[in-house]
């Protein structure tokens, strides 16, 4: 099996955005060392297949000119940074807990703002005329999402790219400085360890210009309040109330277990569209620490700031109660629960059944561990939290 490199080195790749934006008026000195070191990891670490090097450079030029284009917007519209970002309701449950569901649950309402795909893959304007037709920008990240679900089939089963339909803000914080969740794409483990080691602050406020960048675009004077989700906001609520002082935080939870299987069995999928190596084993133990670094930060959090106001939600009562989930939400937010938005809701339920694309079977010892391993390394955790699984 031959591994792939990518030939275009961070400068060259810095002056293909230029030249695909003509863009040459704007500092970008922020992204050259987060550049640098993706790249070594890409190509150190990724086992890039033929298509992965074609696809991971294109991410990147992604990246790059959705950076120009919105630095270029705020130069030349100063008002954008006048946008206020009011109330959101922010989920900060982690991966593979019914976020996704929660968040698209929300989004369905009609009560709440929201980011679809394909604004959150291309969230700058081509031409920063406001009045441009979306229609380039949704193109391409349907020729993304076509593409994706052509070389990861099994991706489909854990969690769908859909162009149009409502998406977190991941791709918002990958704008920034490539973001935790690019692991969830290729095997970077030293890019992440890098990562992982940055202030989250200033990464929460490049995503609130980003917000009000797009909300300048597609709600300009709509008072609603954003509905947003992000697995890494899993107890990092203090940091985004400093950010976003009024925001209103749900958490969700599942036995962590589970969500360390479903999760290693969704990067296992993704990685398929980038490389034909099998990551599994290294998989397993890298998402194990991860999670168990991210939960102890989470039971940091409820212990020092007991002060935090936090609606829990179970995994189990968000697929056998979810009227009452969300009665408790609309509750916990201050806001009115009309019949339209409730019915609303309920019928993307029923519309978005669990399991609607199929069923993935896997079990932890495919990636190298065993009930025993991961239920030791969060005992302190399903002892603090396990009534809510």
């Amino acid at each position: 099996m031959t591994a792939h490199q990518i030939t275009s080195t961070s400068e060259q790749l810095l002056a293909k955005a230029r030249a695909i934006t003509g863009i040459n008026d704007v500092a970008d000195p922020e992204i050259e060392e987060p550049l640098r070191r993706l790249l070594n990891s890409l190509n150190n670490e990724a086992q890039l297949n033929v298509a992965g090097v074609m696809a991971m450079e294109k991410r990147i030029l992604r990246t790059l000119t959705n950076r120009l284009r919105m630095f270029r917007d705020y130069r030349d519209h100063p008002e954008i940074d006048d946008q206020e970002i009011v109330r959101p309701l922010m989920l900060t449950g982690g991966g593979r807990t019914g976020s996704t569901k929660l968040h698209q649950l929300i989004a369905a309402s009609g009560d709440f703002k929201y980011m679809t795909f394909w604004q959150a893959f291309y969230p700058s304007l081509r031409s920063g005329d406001r009045a441009e037709s979306p229609d380039a920008r949704i193109r391409d990240a349907e020729e993304f999402v076509q593409w994706f679900n052509e070389r990861a089939p099994r991706a489909v089963l854990t969690h769908p790219y859909e162009t149009l339909e409502t998406e977190e803000e991941t791709h918002l914080y990958e704008m920034g400085t490539f973001g935790f969740l690019i692991f969830s794409a290729v095997f970077v483990p030293s890019f992440i360890q890098w990562y992982g080691a940055l202030d989250f602050r200033p990464q929460v406020e490049f995503f609130k210009k980003t917000l009000k960048y797009l909300q300048w675009q597609f709600h300009d004077g709509d008072t609603r309040p954003w509905v947003l989700k992000y697995p890494g906001y899993q107890g990092f609520e203090p940091i985004l109330r400093q950010v976003f002082p009024d925001a209103v935080f749900a958490t969700t939870y599942r036995d962590p277990l589970s969500t360390l299987t479903s999760g290693c069995s969704l990067f296992s999928a993704y990685y398929e569209a980038c490389s034909d190596a099998s990551f599994d084993h290294f998989i397993g133990l890298a998402m194990m620490e991860g999670q168990a670094a991210r939960l102890q930060i989470q039971m940091n959090t409820r212990r020092d700031h007991p002060d935090m106001d936090i609606l829990d939600i179970s995994y189990a009562d968000l697929l056998k109660s979810t009227d009452d989930v969300i009665k408790r939400i609309y509750a916990h937010a201050g806001m009115n629960l009309g019949e339209q938005a409730r019915n609303a809701m309920l019928a993307w339920e029923q519309k978005n059944a669990q399991h609607k694309h199929g069923v993935h079977k896997y079990t932890l010892e495919q990636f190298g561990l065993t009930p025993e391993i991961a239920q030791g390394k969060y005992s302190d955790y399903i002892e603090q939290f396990g009534h809510l699984f």
